[in-house]
């Protein structure tokens, strides 16, 4: 770093209003110092005074960093805490949404979205701030969200909860601020359009890296999928199921082996669409426990430009030039504690517990695939349970009732039931019910 570059930035962090902006920030957090030969300070550390800011730039500190997460003690803090250690410690943790892409207006577009979406949600106290080189920060205080969601204390919900918010915030913005248009254009907010040859040339991929294939029978994205799928080897059988616990044919009796078929989900058939997730770059990295963020009113060591705090609805007129050390007369807040008493941040929470929920639904839904195919001449049936009409003939004959070898029958029966997918209870009862049909002796 050349002098006159060291004497700048000395100048600007001894200023009391930049030491005293870096100060209120890391109240209750974890902070973080870069220094300027490329290594980072001791953690935990924390600020205590105004002073304490420019001493550390003087012993060459470039950057401030500050938590997500709010700390009573943040010096307690060691990497060897449990998770239950750490609860004890957080006492509560802000939403940061972190947008990061390499296109300036695209950027600037991306956080307009998220602004917008947080907007459409009640929420009005949004705060926002340049990072100082490529893109935005959103944040939210901890005082705008309920003490309690979903019965469990909201300040133990991190780091799951908020990444729960992005991944429904991807979704709202996706399904309510994005239309795709003719003539291969996308329509942002109905206020700000871009066609795909500009994505991929300002963002250099493909167009096809901004598009999904649909599947046209079930509507979800194409994906090729490689299954281990289960076939009688009996000529004219055709008895096959993804069921791995089986090891006979349930129709005939035959070994059943296995073999790799590859299927692009249900249909071949698709269509294409816009998929936003390619677009909307946030850092979800920076949801994660103790992770640091660029404090407001730092500067950035690429750049040396402030991460200067701004209107939220001003962000499609904000320029890089607007973050010079030497244009910045005045600070503002960002995070700032003192909000309105209001949960403003409710709603937004309703609806990620809604989405996050039917989300987990249709990954159960999912996860219980088809257990059994038959088709033998009549409708195909998916079954979690092999019915007696499909018993091989051997099983069926035992059934009848035996003089001779019935514990071993007893043995190759249940055996045998619990591998089509037959219960504990329906065993014991058609057991018993077999138990009747033999012959007394």
């Amino acid at each position: 770093m050349s002098a006159e570059k060291i004497r700048n930035r000395i100048l600007y962090y001894k200023r009391k209003d930049i030491q005293n902006a870096i100060l209120k920030s890391a109240y209750q957090r974890e902070v973080g110092t870069r220094f300027s030969k490329g290594y980072f300070g001791k953690r935990p550390d924390a600020l205590f005074y105004e002073k304490d800011v420019f001493n550390l730039v003087k012993r060459g500190v470039t950057s401030f960093h500050v938590s997500q997460e709010r700390w009573s003690s943040p010096l307690k803090l060691d990497v060897k805490l449990s998770t239950e250690e750490l609860n004890k410690l957080r006492i509560g943790w802000d939403l940061i949404i972190d947008i990061d892409c390499p296109y300036w207006p695209f950027s600037k577009l991306i956080s307009y979205l998220f602004v917008r979406s947080l907007e459409n949600h009640d929420i009005e106290s949004i705060s926002c701030k340049f990072s100082g080189n490529k893109g935005f920060h959103l944040g939210i205080p901890f005082e705008l969200f309920p003490t309690e969601l979903d019965g469990k204390n909201t300040a133990s919900l991190y780091p799951e909860f908020p990444q729960q918010i992005l991944s429904y915030l991807v979704h709202y913005i996706t399904g309510n601020l994005v239309e795709e248009k003719e003539e291969n254009k996308i329509l942002f907010d109905k206020k700000y359009e871009i066609s795909y040859n500009n994505m991929s040339r300002f963002l250099d991929k493909p167009v096809s890296h901004f598009k999904n294939k649909i599947c046209k029978k079930c509507y979800k994205p194409l994906k090729k999928k490689e299954l281990t799928e289960i076939v009688c080897v009996r000529e004219n059988c055709e008895y096959r199921t993804f069921n791995h616990s089986i090891s006979f044919c349930p129709k005939c009796g035959a070994p059943l082996p296995s073999q790799k078929i590859e299927t692009e989900c249900c249909s071949n058939e698709f269509f294409e669409s816009f998929d936003a997730k390619s677009f909307l770059n946030v850092d979800s990295g920076l949801v994660i426990s103790r992770h640091l963020y660029r404090s407001p009113y730092s500067l950035h060591e690429k750049t040396n430009l402030v991460s200067l705090p701004l209107d939220s609805k001003k962000i499609m007129d904000f320029e890089k030039k607007m973050a010079t050390p030497t244009q910045i007369n005045s600070v503002h807040p960002f995070l700032d504690n003192v909000v309105k008493n209001k949960i403003e941040a409710k709603v937004l929470c309703e609806q990620v517990l809604k989405f996050t929920e039917k989300k987990h639904r249709r990954a159960a839904t999912s996860q219980q695939s088809t257990t059994f195919i038959i088709d033998s001449g009549k409708a195909k049936r998916n079954l979690d349970f092999i019915p007696e009409e499909y018993f091989p003939p051997s099983i069926v004959k035992g059934l009848e009732g035996l003089k001779d070898g019935r514990k071993r029958f007893i043995f190759i029966l249940f055996n045998f039931l619990k591998s089509v997918g037959w219960s504990n209870t329906d065993i014991e009862k058609r057991i018993m019910l077999w138990n009747n049909k033999n012959p007394f002796l």
